[in-house]
């Protein structure tokens, strides 16, 4: 049986992926600015990830495709992660990316 996985779960489990990675990342609570993503990661070298938490068969909204949109085309890196093996990937792999520069 497949356990069904909760966005508050894979909020728990990135905080503490970051938590675990020591990077720094701020839970987004826009109340007059919606379509942005969940969080803001801090990068090092002036750089930052917005992160969409998603469950499985969790949607974008119409706004958030038009937020995420604008953002890349503003050299933004935007990414929809959907479980916990996608946060903890994406996670390590940003820091690791940036040790090289």
């Amino acid at each position: 049986m497949v356990t069904k996985v909760l966005e508050r779960d894979l909020e728990r489990h990135f905080s503490a992926e970051c938590k675990r990675l020591k990077i720094s990342s701020i839970k987004l609570h826009l109340k007059f600015s919606t379509g942005y993503p969940d969080r803001l990661v801090i990068l090092p070298f002036n750089k930052v990830l917005w992160v969409e938490l998603k469950t499985l068969t969790g949607k974008l909204s119409a706004r958030q495709e038009h937020i995420h949109m604008l953002l890349q085309l503003h050299h933004h890196c935007v990414l929809v992660l959907r479980t916990k093996e996608e946060i903890t990937d994406a996670l390590e792999a940003t820091r690791i990316s940036d040790k090289g520069n």
